[in-house]
C-alpha cells in the first residue's frame, strides 16, 4: 500500500482505466482522452476518464477511485450513424395520452374534490404529464425477480 500521502497522477489513472477496459473487453483508445479529478467531501477523490474511440464512434467513461486504485466502467455511448427521425404516430399517441390524462385529473378535481373550474384546470395541466408517467410505469415490462443462489444446502 502506498499510504495516504500518495496522490494519483493523471497518467496513472489513465493507465489503470486502460487496463480495466482491456480486462473487460471494452473498446479503448489512448488518442483522445480527458481525465478530470473530483472529490466530494467526505468521500475520497476519484478520477473520471473519458476516452473517444474513433473506429466504432464510442465514448467510454471510466471512474478510477484514487484510494483503492480500482477502475470501473461508468458509461459507454455508441454514436448513431444518423439521428433517429421523429415518428408522427408516436407524437400523436403521446399527445392523446396527455390529453386523456389531463381530462381525467380535471374531472377528478372538479367533481370529486369540488374545486372551481380554474383550480381544476391549474391542477390538471401539470398532472397530465404525471398521468402519462404513471401509465408507462404500470405498463412497463417487469424484470423477473432473481432467486438467491443458496448452494450451502442448509
Amino acid at each position: 500500500m502506498l499510504g495516504p500521502q500518495h496522490t494519483m497522477t493523471q497518467p496513472e489513472a489513465i493507465e489503470i482505466a486502460r487496463r480495466k477496459a482491456e480486462e473487460l473487453n471494452i473498446p479503448w483508445s489512448c488518442d483522445a482522452i480527458v481525465a478530470t479529478k473530483g472529490r466530494l467531501w467526505p468521500f475520497p477523490a476519484t478520477w473520471t476518464i473519458v476516452a473517444r474511440v474513433q473506429h466504432n464512434a464510442a465514448t467510454v467513461t471510466m471512474v478510477v477511485r484514487e484510494q483503492t486504485r480500482e477502475a470501473c466502467p461508468h458509461r459507454i455511448v455508441y454514436g448513431a450513424s444518423s439521428p433517429t427521425p421523429v415518428q408522427p404516430r408516436l407524437v400523436l399517441w403521446l399527445g392523446l395520452k396527455v390529453i386523456v390524462s389531463g381530462c381525467l385529473f380535471w374531472l377528478f378535481a372538479r367533481y370529486w374534490m369540488r374545486w372551481p373550474i380554474w383550480g381544476a384546470t391549474v391542477f390538471a395541466i401539470p398532472c397530465s404529464y404525471l398521468g402519462v408517467m404513471l401509465y408507462h410505469a404500470l405498463r412497463a415490462p417487469r424484470r423477473p425477480r432473481q432467486k438467491d443462489n443458496d448452494t450451502s444446502g442448509a
